[in-house]
């Protein structure tokens, strides 16, 4: 054998062990690579749905607070609508600046409630979130997967991947 057939044998064999190697590493890859959509987990879990039923009755009670100051709001509009032509400049003017001051204070507490609700929202997820952090490690552990990735991250997953229900469940058993 002269030196080119050695070289060509040599380079011949590289490409095959490659080629094999390659094609070996992506099947592995298609049995280890899943996909979760989080927010349905978060969603679906027993924890996550107390965690929405509180938030929810929360926004509920808060907004029936703001309601009533929507109330007197629209009552103040009506009456200066009605009685604004017997009125003084005075009268006129006070109610003029009473109306502003209450659209004022319902704008603070409404932003008041949306960061009230935010907050309480970070409060009840953030236990579930490092819950299912934990979770998942286990089952990707346990199942042999080198690689989860949000299913929003993805652009096409096929649906044999996507372990959302089996991490509902993890979820919901180490809950309790």
């Amino acid at each position: 054998m002269n030196i080119n057939s050695r070289k060509y044998m040599g380079f011949s064999f590289i490409t095959a062990f490659i080629f094999l190697v390659m094609s070996h590493g992506a099947w592995a890859a298609e049995q280890t690579v899943a996909v979760l959509n989080m927010q349905k987990a978060v969603a679906a879990s027993e924890a996550g749905k107390a965690a929405q039923d509180m938030v929810k009755s929360k926004v509920e009670e808060l907004q029936k607070k703001l309601q009533g100051e929507e109330d007197r709001i629209t009552e103040l509009k009506q009456e200066m609508e009605k009685k604004s032509s017997v009125w003084s400049d005075t009268v006129k003017e006070e109610k003029t600046i009473a109306l502003q001051k209450m659209v004022r204070d319902l704008r603070t507490k409404r932003d008041d409630a949306n960061l009230e609700i935010k907050m309480l929202r970070e409060q009840q997820l953030g236990p579930i979130l490092e819950q299912m952090e934990t979770v998942v490690k286990e089952v990707a552990q346990k199942k042999g997967y080198l690689l989860i990735m949000p299913k929003s991250s993805v652009l096409y997953s096929a649906d044999q991947i996507d372990i959302t229900e089996e991490i509902v469940s993890a979820l919901n058993k180490a809950k309790k």
